[in-house]
C-alpha cells in the first residue's frame, strides 16, 4: 500500500503464528491448553493494548496472505520477511504478477499494463531486476513486509466498536484519526489477531493464512528488466 494517511501506518501490521512440534505428553498438553485459552472477554481489555497484541501475534506467524481492495487498485499477496508473491491489479492500467525474494524481484505485466506504460516493458513475459529498479521498487512497495519485521504501533486513540458476533472472542476497534477506520480483531486461536481493516474511504484489507509458507520461486526464463 502506498497511501500516506496516518491510518495506513496502523493498517499494516501482519502475519501470524508458527507452530512448534512438541512431544505429546500430559504435561505438554496441559501447557498447550493454557497457552491457547481464549481471553474471557476482549471487550473488557484496553483497546490500544489489544491492538498492539494483535499486531504482535500477526507478526509472530512469519507469513500471511493479505488482500487489499481500494477504489481503482487491488492486491493479493502472500508475505514473509524475505518473500512476496501474488498479483497487483490496477483497474485502468492492467495487472502485474510479482515475485520478490530478498532484494531480487520478478514481474510480469499483462498486455494492458504494458500498453499503459508505453510498452516500456514486454507484455506477458517475466522480467527480473533488483528491487532498486524503478518499476520493481514500485511494485514491491505493495508488499509491506514491515508488518512482519517491524510491526506498527497505534498512534491514535482507539475505542471498542460494535460487536462483530455475539461471542466474547471477537471485537471491533475504531480509530477516529482521519477517516474512520475499523480494526477487526479476533481471538479464535487464543491470542488476538488483526484480521481485517475497513476504512471510510472504501479501502478494505483482509489478512489470512497465517503461518503458511510463501515458498516463492523465481520464474524460469525471465529476461532482464529494461533500463529506465
Amino acid at each position: 500500500m502506498t497511501s500516506t494517511k496516518p491510518r495506513t501506518a496502523l493498517a499494516f501490521a501482519a502475519l501470524a503464528t508458527t507452530g512448534l512440534l512438541t512431544a505429546c505428553t500430559s504435561s505438554s498438553a496441559t501447557n498447550h491448553a493454557t497457552r491457547t485459552a481464549l481471553p474471557t472477554d476482549l471487550t473488557t481489555q484496553d483497546p490500544a493494548a489489544l491492538y498492539r497484541q494483535a499486531l504482535t501475534t500477526n507478526a509472530a506467524a512469519g507469513s500471511m496472505r493479505q488482500r487489499i481492495d481500494r477504489p481503482g487498485r487491488h492486491s493479493d499477496l502472500r508475505l514473509s520477511a524475505t518473500e512476496c508473491a501474488g498479483t497487483i491489479t490496477l483497474d485502468r492500467e492492467g495487472r502485474y504478477d510479482l515475485t520478490v525474494i530478498g532484494t531480487q524481484a520478478w514481474a510480469r505485466a499483462n498486455s494492458r499494463a504494458a500498453a499503459s506504460i508505453g510498452h516500456r516493458v514486454p507484455a506477458n513475459r517475466w522480467m527480473h531486476a533488483n528491487t532498486a529498479h524503478p518499476l520493481m521498487r514500485t511494485l514491491a512497495g505493495y508488499c509491506h513486509q514491515e508488518q512482519i519485521t517491524n510491526p506498527a504501533r497505534p498512534t491514535t486513540d482507539l475505542e471498542h466498536g460494535p460487536a462483530i458476533t455475539s461471542t466474547p472472542d471477537s471485537t471491533a476497534l475504531i480509530s477516529h484519526e482521519g477517516p474512520t477506520a475499523r480494526y477487526f480483531i479476533t481471538a479464535a486461536t487464543g491470542r488476538p489477531r488483526l484480521l481485517a481493516i475497513r476504512s471510510a474511504d472504501g479501502e478494505t484489507t483482509r489478512n489470512s493464512d497465517f503461518g503458511t509458507p510463501v515458498n516463492a520461486r523465481s520464474p524460469h526464463s525471465a529476461q532482464p528488466a529494461p533500463c529506465w
